[in-house]
């Protein structure tokens, strides 16, 4: 089994989900289907070759990366 290193949610982000959102449409502009990256929870330590990055929305989307 994998060892978990960071978790955690968007109660903890500096500025709400909807700010963001409405920042990034205005200045990039988003289109259906754009993934925001956010950045990591604190505590969570530096990724090396092999790791693995996971991430899921509720039961709509997940997703994997293998660090090269």
């Amino acid at each position: 089994m994998a060892k978990r290193a960071g978790a955690g949610n968007t109660a903890l982000m500096l500025f709400p989900v909807a700010t963001q959102i409405s920042y990034l449409s205005h200045v990039y502009g988003l289109s259906a289907g754009d993934l925001i990256y956010t950045g990591t929870p604190a505590g969570v330590a530096a990724m090396h070759s092999g790791d693995v990055l996971e991430l899921s929305l509720a039961d709509l989307v997940s997703a994997r990366w293998e660090v090269a």
